[in-house]
């Protein structure tokens, strides 16, 4: 017993010297702007999740919208329509009595004189149906003028709003596109593997290659991402996986590169 109890420190001491020894050695140190350059690149992703979710609120409010004014439009359509009815109505009638009376002028000017008396009266009450059609379509357009106006404003108010749909859905999938959400949050998850890598921790080849490919910024703008990638090719046996990598494709995602400035 007295033995197995003075082993017990030594096999405390062991068991402490191999946990120190499994403990991961630092690969490089973190920078100073590590947190800053990740805290940016964090708001400007919930920038852009709050721009796509108020383009897709706004992309819903602007089809309500318009199906609203096609409803108004079909209505004042409909209630226009028994005017417009008897503005066709009078129209029809009014040009009947021009012909009528160009047809008995005709027929006056190649009639006989026995046929001229019986004519010359038709002729006149031909004439006097011209004023009283031109009068009743008259009417019957002003009495139409209200729906027509009311009519034409909701048609023109239809073009705008669809106008302005078709402007939205033509800017809108650029200034909030998902893909940014997508090259936002996998350079999040470049940077957070980039610092469990540069404190020693074990990564796959697969981690290595995406964490490379999502640090990755437009021809290297933006130099603190170029750094951390700096920072891999710096190291000998991290640096042969991106090598073995670009050698064959580096696997960037299939979106347009952004830059954050």
């Amino acid at each position: 017993i007295a033995v197995d109890r003075a082993d017990i420190p030594a096999t405390t001491q062991r068991r402490i010297l191999a946990t120190q020894d499994r403990q991961p050695q630092p690969r490089c140190p973190i920078p100073d702007w590590f947190d800053r350059l990740r805290n940016d690149t964090l708001d400007q992703l919930d920038q852009a999740r709050d721009d796509y979710n108020r383009n897709c609120q706004q992309a819903v409010e602007l089809e309500q919208h318009v199906a609203s004014v096609e409803q108004q439009a079909g209505a004042a359509r409909l209630h226009a329509q028994p005017f417009n009815a008897a503005i066709d109505t009078a129209e029809a009638a009014l040009a009947a009595a021009i012909a009528c009376r160009q047809a008995l002028h005709q027929q006056l000017a190649t009639a006989k004189r026995r046929d001229r008396h019986i004519l010359r009266p038709v002729l006149a009450i031909a004439e006097r149906d011209i004023p009283t059609a031109t009068l009743k379509r008259d009417r019957a357009i002003d009495a139409a003028q209200p729906s027509r106006t009311v009519t034409a404003n909701t048609v023109e108010r239809l073009h705008q709003v669809r106008d302005q749909q078709r402007r939205h859905q033509l800017f809108g999938r650029w200034l909030a596109n998902p893909e940014t959400i997508d090259i936002l949050q996998h350079r999040v998850d470049a940077l957070d593997t980039w610092r469990h890598w540069a404190n020693g921790h074990h990564l796959t080849d697969t981690q290595i290659k995406q964490m490379n490919t999502g640090l990755y910024v437009a021809n290297d703008s933006t130099t603190e991402h170029f750094a951390l990638r700096r920072a891999l090719l710096n190291h000998p046996p991290t640096a042969a996986i991106v090598r073995r990598a670009e050698a064959v494709t580096i696997e960037r995602p299939s979106v347009p590169e952004l830059s954050i400035d």
